[in-house]
């Protein structure tokens, strides 16, 4: 255990009461639009929703001095470790379509 993990626990932990609802204004503000933009960046952010609340598990992990809670059981981890993974790939081409979006539409 490092003595930095309730450090990074704490992080997570606010990172994601701070995304959820932050993310979840965003939504709801994105889907009343109709263009090609805002139908990317809706699901952008519904993309960071999921990352801040698959965070939540991890952040109680290190809040308890790494004890594996969730992980212990390898079901979700296994399920949890490819949903990060294919978030972390999600966000990654929608800022990249995005900027392509961007640029071909000025």
């Amino acid at each position: 255990m490092s003595p930095l993990d309730p450090v990074y626990g704490v992080v997570l932990l606010f990172c994601g009461v701070v995304g959820i609802p932050g993310n979840l204004l965003s939504l709801s503000f994105f889907s009343l639009r109709s263009d090609l933009s805002s139908f990317v960046y809706a699901c952008l952010v519904r993309t960071h929703l999921f990352i801040c609340i698959s965070a939540l598990p991890m952040s109680l992990s290190y809040l308890s001095s790494r004890s594996p809670l969730l992980f212990s059981y390898q079901p979700f981890c296994d399920g949890w470790g490819f949903t990060f993974h294919t978030l972390k790939l999600f966000s990654v081409f929608y800022v990249c379509f995005l900027c392509g979006t961007r640029a071909y539409l000025q």
